[in-house]
């Protein structure tokens, strides 16, 4: 098993959002987390992403203790409903974002950065694009800016949080078989 996660509790005041979540998912795994409003799924990928601690339990990810590493470490790679992408930045800041983050002896040179943000542009079928700004793209166009930033940096995990909850029901289909094959690639 890649990941392991056992009696994982999270609450806020008294109200408990994860209350002793046990799962495993073998490497390599497409997983995906059903319930309805309210029920945690948010607050468990905020957790594995190192956005949010646990209160109790344990998580162990390709043999770490996962809850024990700073969020940099963990090297999750995170995709919003909302695709929270820099309204100011390019398309190509936007990706190469975390790479630019990076402490100064992690941080990629200057045109490998380049190098990885017109792969990573040709990926998402965004080629040309990287000038452009988030307001200037569709719906479709934004997510697969904000996966490609989430890819940028290599995660060990990519966590997403209904990534295509704000997009019409054709651009959704066509999204999630896009991110299908993206993942067996």
């Amino acid at each position: 098993m890649t990941l392991r996660i056992e009696g994982l509790t999270r609450r806020f005041g008294a109200t408990a959002a994860l209350a002793g979540v046990d799962l495993e998912a073998p490497k390599g795994a497409f997983l995906a987390l059903l319930g309805p409003s309210g029920s945690g799924k948010t607050t468990l990928l905020r957790i594995l992403g190192g956005l949010d601690g646990a209160d109790e339990g344990r998580v162990t990810f390709e043999g770490l203790d996962w809850l024990s590493l700073s969020t940099q470490e963990r090297r999750a790679g995170f995709v919003f409903q909302n695709y929270a992408l820099f309204r100011h930045m390019t398309v190509a800041r936007n990706i190469s974002f975390g790479l630019r983050m990076r402490r100064w002896r992690d941080r990629p040179s200057r045109s490998e950065i380049g190098r990885r943000v017109e792969e990573l542009l040709s990926v998402v079928q965004l080629e040309g694009l990287g000038g452009r700004y988030p307001s200037q793209l569709s719906g479709g166009q934004r997510q697969r800016v904000a996966l490609a930033r989430a890819l940028a940096i290599e995660p060990r995990i990519l966590l997403l949080d209904e990534p295509f909850g704000a997009l019409d029901a054709k651009v959704r289909k066509d999204l999630r078989r896009w991110l299908r094959d993206l993942h067996d690639r």
